[in-house]
């Protein structure tokens, strides 16, 4: 899906199928047949373009969708689509093929070294800043490319284990942790760079907080990462795995194995008794307060007077993400479980067995729930709507 700078949304799929939000309900319009639809970006309702099986490129001014020629001979399936402007464009797809349109036409561009050039890429982000223009591609196996100066380079986003969350502290400066000690930051002006965490442990939490960027992970593992990347060790005061870490004004909260729950305060780190020895996989703070998610459906709130209390909730299932919005609050787990506290009770607003959910996420209109498979789920109206 894609909302032009002041136009209408956008959304495509499978049987070459474009979809606009009109009056409130989604119309659609064919835009080829044979073909599935994998992304669509636009400047405006004027100027839109489609991407997806088998080489196909489809612009549209406004009226009909026209079939443009790739010039890719391989007629590699297109997955992902971005541009700067109705002249610069590029998609990116199968076997890592980069191609760009000028305005007139669609060339097949190199890329810089020989990492990632035969590796499927399957998204495609960028941003600009004057005439500074930023990009990545990212795809199968964490390969990436970065865009800088006008090429695309080959881009490693780390050693190659599992990175296990990422977070921001504005739209330039993002960080990443993951197994044995995995920490990278991203610039703007320097892209991904690796950092020196100190430990080889595994790390499974990251949040901004305060001007510093907090860290927990296996055996009670808990770091700061300071503006200039300086890492600093921190004591948790508990050698139980930290999963989870959120804050908002002065209180920060960390949640883990066994119902662990951690304050970190500006002197020291103290445990809260959190009444459940069910491991806790997410915490969510907000100016309304804080909840915490596990095992076995558990889901606790934190009152004012920093004592933690049951909720009672219609499910069972492991609960893995929890995301606040206001006096909203979701909840996300195992067999696509998602729940929703209307600021008065939880209720089931979605169940699919054999999905698993691991993150949530919400902000204004935008309630969105991923997992296992690539799976992204969108709150419509009440209903949770699967992505393509």
């Amino acid at each position: 899906a894609f909302l032009p700078p002041g136009g209408i949304p956008l959304a495509a799929g499978k049987g070459g199928q474009v979809l606009k939000r009109s009056g409130g309900q989604w119309v659609a319009s064919p835009a080829a047949s044979g073909v599935d639809i994998s992304d669509i970006w636009a400047t405006s309702s004027n100027f839109m373009v489609a991407v997806g099986t088998d080489g196909t490129i489809l612009l549209s001014t406004g009226v009909n969708w026209q079939s443009q020629t790739s010039n890719d001979v391989k007629a590699r399936d297109l997955h992902a689509v971005w541009g700067t402007s109705s002249d610069n464009v590029y998609c990116v797809g199968d076997q890592g093929v980069v191609i760009h349109y000028n305005g007139k036409k669609w060339t097949q561009v190199s890329t810089e070294g020989p990492l990632n050039t035969t590796t499927a890429m399957y998204a495609l982000w960028g941003s600009t800043d004057g005439e500074e223009i930023a990009g990545f591609a990212a795809g199968a196996g964490g390969a990436m490319l970065d865009y800088a100066d006008g090429l695309w380079r080959d881009h490693r986003s780390g050693p190659d284990v599992a990175i296990n969350a990422v977070t921001s502290a504005s739209g330039s400066d993002f960080m990443a942790v993951g197994e044995k000690g995995l920490v990278m930051r991203w610039s703007s002006t320097k892209g991904w760079t690796g950092l020196g965490s100190g430990t080889t442990t595994n790390l499974h939490g990251v949040h901004s907080h305060n001007g510093l960027y907090w860290v927990v992970g296996a055996d009670g593992a808990a770091m700061t990462i300071d503006e200039d990347n300086r890492v600093q060790s921190q004591e948790s005061g508990t050698g139980k795995t930290l999963y989870g870490i959120d804050g908002h004004s002065d209180l920060l909260l960390s949640v883990g194995e066994s119902g662990k729950v951690i304050k970190f305060g500006q002197e020291a780190a103290s445990a809260e008794q959190s009444g459940t020895i069910a491991h806790l996989h997410a915490v969510a703070v907000s100016e309304t307060g804080a909840w915490a998610v596990g095992d076995g459906g558990v889901l606790i709130t934190r009152g004012a007077d920093g004592k933690w209390s049951t909720q009672v909730v219609p499910t069972s299932n492991n609960l893995r993400a929890i995301a606040v919005n206001g006096e909203k609050v979701w909840a996300a787990g195992d067999h696509g479980v998602v729940l929703h506290y209307d600021g008065n009770e939880w209720a089931k607003e979605h169940e699919s067995p054999g999905d698993f959910l691991y993150g949530v996420f919400s902000a204004g209109d935008l309630t969105l729930a991923v997992g296992w498979q690539g799976l992204v789920l969108r709150r419509e109206e009440g209903s949770w709507i699967e992505e393509d």
